[in-house]
C-alpha cells in the first residue's frame, strides 16, 4: 500500500479519536434535530426543535430552518424548560411554565419491531388538564414543511401575494391584519411565505409557510400556542381560508388588499 494512503488512513483513524476523546472527555454534542407535527383542529403545525445539548434547545418555525426560522430559545431567560430527555429510546418533555403548556414525546415500540416516536401538547389551568392537541415526528427530506413533495408547490401566476391584507369575518369584522412577503427558492424553485399577524387581540405573531397551487398555508408556534391560516386566493383576487389558534379559537376570514 502507497504511503500516502497509510497517511490518509492515519489521519481518519486520528480525528475519529479527537472526537470520541472530545465527546467523552469534554462533553462536545452533535446537535440533534426533531421536526414534529402539532395536530390542530385546522390542520398540523410544523415545529422544529434543534437540542444543543441534552439542557438547552431552540424551537423554530420555518421551512427547514432556511430562510425563514422564528426561534424561542430554553434555558434561564428563555421561554420554555426542558425537564427530562432521554437518548435511547428518544424521549423528552418540554415545559412553559408561564403558558402552562407542556409538550410530552416518547418512542413507542410496535409489534413488528418498528417504533414511533409521538406525544402530546397538554395545556393546563391551576393545574387541571383542559386542553390536548397530538403530536407526530415529521420527515422534512425532499418534502416541504407540511409533507408535500416540493414539486407540488407551483404557485399561481399574475397573482401579487405580497403587501398588506386586512382578515375580515363573514359578518364583517376584522379578525386581524397580516403583512406578508413571499420567496421563491433557486434550489428547487419552491415558493415560502412569511407573514406578521396583528389579531383582534393586539396579539403580533410571526408566521411562515408554503403556497402551494392557489393555497397558502401559514404556522407559528408563538410562547407554547400552535397557530395555523389556511387560505385559498379566490378568483377576484380576495383570501378566502381560516385562522386556528390551537384548538380554543378558529375564525373564517375573507382577506382583502389594503
Amino acid at each position: 500500500m502507497r504511503k500516502w494512503k497509510l497517511g490518509l488512513i492515519a489521519v481518519v483513524i486520528a480525528v475519529l479519536g479527537l472526537l470520541v476523546w472530545g465527546f467523552l472527555s469534554l462533553g462536545m454534542y452533535v446537535p440533534r434535530v426533531h421536526v414534529v407535527h402539532i395536530e390542530t383542529p385546522g390542520g398540523p403545525v410544523p415545529v422544529c426543535i434543534v437540542f444543543l445539548d441534552p439542557d438547552t434547545a431552540y424551537i423554530e418555525v420555518g421551512y427547514d430552518g432556511y430562510p425563514g426560522n422564528f426561534k424561542i430559545k430554553s434555558g434561564d431567560r428563555g421561554e420554555f424548560l426542558i425537564n427530562e430527555v432521554s437518548w435511547s429510546p428518544l424521549s423528552y418533555e418540554i415545559e412553559f411554565p408561564r403558558d402552562q403548556v407542556m409538550i410530552q414525546m416518547k418512542t413507542v415500540s410496535r409489534e413488528d419491531g418498528s417504533s414511533d416516536f409521538v406525544g402530546k401538547l397538554l395545556t393546563f389551568h391551576d393545574s387541571e388538564l383542559v386542553g390536548e392537541l397530538g403530536v407526530s415526528s415529521a420527515r422534512v427530506s425532499n418534502l416541504n414543511w407540511f409533507g408535500e413533495s416540493n414539486d407540488q408547490q407551483k404557485p399561481v401566476t399574475g397573482f401579487q401575494l405580497d403587501g398588506d391584507w386586512a382578515l375580515k369575518s363573514e359578518y364583517g369584522s376584522e379578525i386581524a391584519r397580516m403583512r406578508i412577503g413571499s420567496y421563491t427558492t433557486a434550489k428547487n424553485a419552491a415558493t415560502y411565505a412569511e407573514a406578521q399577524v396583528l389579531t383582534f387581540i393586539s396579539d403580533h405573531r410571526d408566521f411562515a409557510g408554503v403556497v402551494t397551487g392557489n393555497r397558502i398555508r401559514l404556522a407559528s408556534f408563538d410562547n407554547a400556542y400552535p397557530a395555523l391560516i389556511d387560505a385559498t386566493i379566490q378568483d377576484d383576487g380576495t383570501l378566502k381560508g381560516d385562522l386556528w389558534v390551537g384548538g380554543r379559537l378558529h375564525e373564517s376570514f375573507v382577506g382583502t388588499r389594503e
